[in-house]
């Protein structure tokens, strides 16, 4: 062990006599961590070693851990945050009795079809952080379960940015503790591969792929190549984004006298946005648009056996095209 005059606290070195390489500063109570080498050494770092475990500078992940710290402070090295995260220490944590995860909805029950029912079908699935987790799993599964190919695209930072990237977060309302890994990038994404698109709802996700023009393409483009557009709840929000002020070369979304549903929150603005909006049943389909919209996830069921009809039907026709 060694000692760091900056810090005056022990910095841990790998075991391996023939390595000794500097690993990372270690607390009281660590349990170990592998070096490079294979050599597994006794104390664990405070910090994870990212670049020094890599092969690279022990210095530059001191560099990292300090500015990280700044933020979100380090009683170790005894520095207190200073960014925004810092105002939670005003307030009480979540007691364990508190609902965070809201309505525990009744999964629905599908009618029994050849497990190839839906094969050759494709289906895009778009979301930003915050789809709530019926809305995004509950479709995925009903499709793939009868033999169509279903890729999830999300927003391009979460690639570039996020550790692990090209993770999604998924929300139980108010909790956010389980995420999914998307297939592919939004600005990836070729649409003439696929026959449908669909938008799960949820509180955030919609107000996220909004004011993502990639995302926005992606729907203009869809319902410029006639494809199924599909979405419930809050998702229809990102149509009405998708609504207007097209940028040079793309087609607005139709809104005016487009027949549409969506949660009851949304609903003003969806008549603002110009559509048709109807509430007293499950899903609504507009031909015309090819958008197939549904209230909540009260409605999935419907949603789903609706949603797979339209896609059989696609599939045959292509099928006689052909």
């Amino acid at each position: 062990m060694s000692r760091t005059s900056e810090t005056n606290n022990t910095t841990i070195q790998c075991e391996n006599d023939n390595c000794a390489k500097t690993l990372a500063k270690t607390d009281e109570n660590g349990c170990g961590i592998k070096c490079r080498c294979g050599t597994v050494t006794s104390l664990a770092p405070h910090f994870y070693p990212r670049h020094a475990i890599g092969g690279g500078s022990i210095e530059q992940d001191w560099q990292d851990h300090r500015k990280e710290a700044k933020l979100k402070g380090c009683a170790i090295c005894g520095i207190e945050a200073a960014g925004s995260h810092s105002l939670a220490n005003h307030y009480t944590s979540v007691p364990a009795t508190l609902d965070t995860k809201g309505t525990d909805y009744v999964l629905p029950q599908f009618e029994r079809r050849a497990i190839d029912w839906l094969l050759g079908a494709r289906v895009l699935v778009i979301s930003a952080d915050g789809p709530e987790l019926p809305e995004i799993d509950v479709p995925i599964r009903y499709l793939r379960s009868y033999g169509a190919e279903v890729k999830l695209a999300g927003q391009d930072w979460i690639f570039q940015y996020r550790n692990p990237a090209g993770h999604i977060v998924i929300s139980e309302w108010l909790s956010d503790n389980i995420c999914v890994k998307a297939d592919m990038r939004l600005s990836d994404v070729r649409l003439q591969h696929f026959d449908a698109v669909y938008i799960p709802g949820g509180a955030w996700n919609p107000d996220m792929l909004r004011t993502d023009d990639v995302a926005l393409r992606l729907v203009r483009q869809a319902h410029s190549l006639g494809l199924l557009v599909v979405s419930l709840c809050h998702g229809p929000q990102v149509l009405i984004s998708a609504a207007f002020d097209a940028p040079q070369g793309q087609e607005n979304f139709p809104s005016q006298g487009v027949r549409i549903t969506g949660t009851n929150s949304i609903r003003r603005d969806l008549k603002n946005a110009g559509f048709t909006v109807l509430t007293d049943d499950a899903t609504v389909y507009d031909e015309k648009a090819n958008l197939l919209t549904a209230r909540d996830p009260n409605d999935l069921g419907a949603l789903c056996e609706r949603f797979g009809e339209l896609l059989k039907h696609r599939i045959e026709i292509g099928r006689t095209a052909g």
